[in-house]
């Protein structure tokens, strides 16, 4: 008669160990799934999705590595970024600072006092980015206008109308104004209307060929002008110096004897020098003559 279904007969061989009998029993222990490799896969990725210890392990080399990579990220660019802001929050102090180091050792009383006016100026506006060097510059120069035409209105009794004139055309053809008052004193005495004997005109006493060779159309009539003579006369000074290189002497020599005279007589050994250049810086305002000043065209 067969065997129930189900039941194997006693015998201690590795048939009944794989299939769960126990040799030294004759019952029949109920029989184990199939261990297969499909089995397994499933088992493992259960394992993984509720935090099994090999899905612990592998989450956390992957956790480590992530970490790794961070670390190496911030020491490689950590260094460059915080220089990069310390420079950037330097800026200011390098804008401000040397500058106003160096002007602190040589600024007049003026523009002493006019550095805090002006910071406290851009404070009040709310303006923290606004450019105080300029303004203290644009205030020194301001000042040094205003004193200048004062001085010259009390040493020679002009208007302050001709002498703030006078300062300006000197300043805009690059002529110190202190040795522009000395020219035109010296030619003119600041009479509008003067005439040389030889028909030099105006305050700078420009004759009518050299003021049509600057300004072509310029008559004999408008160098009564004086805005148009002090223009013309300052600019023609301004170009005598720059043809003898800066030497003031042989410009005002030149303005009052011609340029062509006084070429000939260097070109001879001679000393051009007839007493006038004197005369000019001699009436010129005290203190500096300048570096820019100079001399017109030949006057009378």
């Amino acid at each position: 008669m067969g065997e129930p279904e189900g039941v194997r007969a006693k015998g201690n061989t590795g048939s009944d160990r794989r299939k769960g009998v126990s040799p030294d029993r004759g019952a029949a222990a109920p029989a184990a799934p199939a261990w297969d490799g499909v089995e397994r896969r499933r088992v493992d990725r259960r394992r993984l999705a509720t935090g099994s210890e090999a899905g612990e392990r592998r989450s956390g080399r992957e956790r480590r590595g992530l970490m790794y990579h961070v670390r190496d990220f911030a020491t490689r660019f950590r260094e460059p970024l915080v220089g990069m802001g310390m420079a950037v929050a330097a800026l200011p102090l390098i804008k401000t600072g040397p500058s106003a180091r160096h002007r602190a050792g040589q600024a007049p009383t003026e523009l002493a006092q006019a550095a805090p006016e002006a910071a406290a100026s851009a404070a009040g506006t709310g303006e923290p980015n606004r450019d105080v060097d300029a303004e203290v510059g644009s205030r020194w120069n301001d000042a040094a206008r205003t004193s200048t035409i004062q001085a010259a209105v009390n040493r020679y009794g002009i208007s302050s109308q001709l002498a703030t004139s006078i300062y300006d055309h000197a300043r805009n053809e690059g002529i110190d104004p202190k040795l522009a008052y000395g020219l035109v004193k010296t030619e003119s005495a600041f009479n509008h209307t003067a005439v040389s004997n030889v028909g030099a005109r105006g305050l700078t006493q420009l004759m009518p060929g050299t003021a049509s060779w600057m300004a072509p159309g310029t008559s004999a009539r408008d160098l009564f002008d004086p805005e148009t003579n002090l223009k013309l006369g300052f600019h023609y000074l301004h170009h005598l110096i720059d043809r003898y290189r800066g030497d003031r002497h042989l410009a005002l020599t030149a303005y009052n004897r011609g340029p062509g005279t006084v070429d000939r007589a260097v070109s001879r050994g001679r000393n051009p020098d007839n007493g006038y250049a004197g005369m000019v810086l001699g009436n010129a305002l005290r203190g500096s003559a300048g570096t820019a000043g100079g001399a017109g065209q030949p006057g009378g």
